[in-house]
This record gives C-alpha cells, structure tokens and sequence, in this order.
C-alpha cells in the first residue's frame, strides 16, 4: 500500500507569491540544465475537508515530486525566515517538515535518493 502524505493547502498565498516561486522554479530548472517549463501532470483523484483543512489525494510522477523537492530545498536554505513566511504562509519549521516527508519518499520509494547506509 503506498505511503500517503498529507500536506495542507494554503489558500493564502498572494499574487507576488506565485511569481516569486515561478522565479525560483525557472532557476532550479536552469540549475539542473532544463530550460523548458514541464507541464505538470498532475491529477487530483479525491478532495477531502478536515476541519478548516483540505487534503487531496493526488498523482503525480517522480519527476515532478523531485522539482517540489528542489524547491523547497532552495527555499529552506537560501531564503530568510521572514521570507519564507511572507512568500509560502508557512513557518521555516513547517516547510521543513513538508520538505523531510517529500524527502523521505522520495528516497525510500524512487531511485532519485539513495537510502543512508544504515
């Protein structure tokens, strides 16, 4: 069975939000010798409300799972707690969190990110 992940939409992000993260995805895909803007393939297969929280099951491809990833990365080290706040609605510690899952999944499920010798 796979392993879900459930990650709060965040229905606050501004205008300048968006296209402060579309900068950073343009970079991350230079920075890893891609040029083109992907299409995301992402398919929403269920919408669920919890309380004040929504959570989605959704599809996507490895690929697109290892760009999130990249980004909140990029995010988390290059950008100041007052930034991150302003541009994602979350705190430094929550996008850490969100990032460690994506993480995670990614190495125990993908052959994008090898497991730590243990």
């Amino acid at each position: 069975m796979a392993e879900r992940i459930y990650l709060p939409v965040m229905e606050n992000i501004t205008q300048v939000s968006e296209q402060r993260a579309a900068i950073v995805y343009r970079e991350l895909l230079k920075e890893n010798g891609r040029d083109d803007l992907r299409m995301v393939n992402m398919e929403i297969l269920k919408i669920r409300e919890m309380a004040s929280v929504k959570t989605l099951d959704i599809e996507i491809s490895e690929d697109e799972l290892d760009v999130y990833e990249k980004c909140l990365n990029y995010v988390l080290q290059r950008c100041s707690s007052n930034d991150i706040e302003q541009v994602s609605g979350a705190t430094p510690e929550e996008l850490e969190a969100i990032w460690q899952q994506i993480h995670y999944v990614l190495r125990k499920y993908t052959d994008l990110r090898e497991m730590a010798s243990t």
